[in-house]
């Protein structure tokens, strides 16, 4: 999947303390799992992340399947910027 949604920067910014350790997940899942699919992957993020993440995304009235879905694009987008540095 491409990242399909655009993050602002409030986005990026709650996420900022977390953006390396959900982006070195991101790489190793999908380097040890090289034909993953994303709902297995949204599903090994959920069982990683998935209680952290809501804890801290619920109060701005996000759903759990959208914090996760946040997480994964902001893993993609920081991978990305950082391969292209």
């Amino acid at each position: 999947m491409t990242d399909q949604f655009g993050f602002t920067p409030f986005a990026r910014d709650i996420l900022a303390d977390m953006v390396v350790s959900l982006s070195m997940f991101y790489l190793n899942t999908i380097k040890v799992n090289t034909g993953i699919t994303e709902l297995e992957l949204f599903v090994a993020f959920d069982k990683e992340f998935g209680d952290i993440l809501a804890e801290k995304l619920q109060k701005y009235g996000l759903s759990r399947g959208a914090c996760l879905i946040m997480a994964i694009g902001v893993s993609r987008l920081y991978l990305s910027i950082e391969t292209n540095k």
